[in-house]
């Protein structure tokens, strides 16, 4: 059994409520694959078939997840409030 991340290959765009004023989604899209006693031979069959490339990079691990650039994990600590604020101040991401 267990689980594994299904992680597109690029940013997935979604539809904004009117007047949220964000040009694009603020965070990324991965989605937890747990299928019981079929979790592993889905996730072979899927890299077999896939193997050349896809639209989805499946990962087995957080650890995975932070190789696989696309998915938006860190493993950095993120700034509290105050510090996130300075630094969008001047105009840093």
């Amino acid at each position: 059994s267990g689980v594994f991340f299904a992680v597109p290959s690029s940013r997935y765009e979604f539809e904004h409520p009117e007047g949220t004023g964000k040009a694009e989604s603020p965070f990324f899209s991965l989605w937890f694959v747990a299928l019981g006693k079929h979790t592993s031979s889905v996730y072979g069959e899927y890299l077999r078939m896939h193997s050349l490339g896809s639209r989805l990079r499946l990962a087995k691990s957080v650890h995975d997840l932070v190789e696989c650039k696309t998915a938006g994990v860190s493993t950095t600590k993120r700034l509290n409030p105050r510090q996130r604020a300075a630094l969008k101040k001047k105009g840093k991401p």
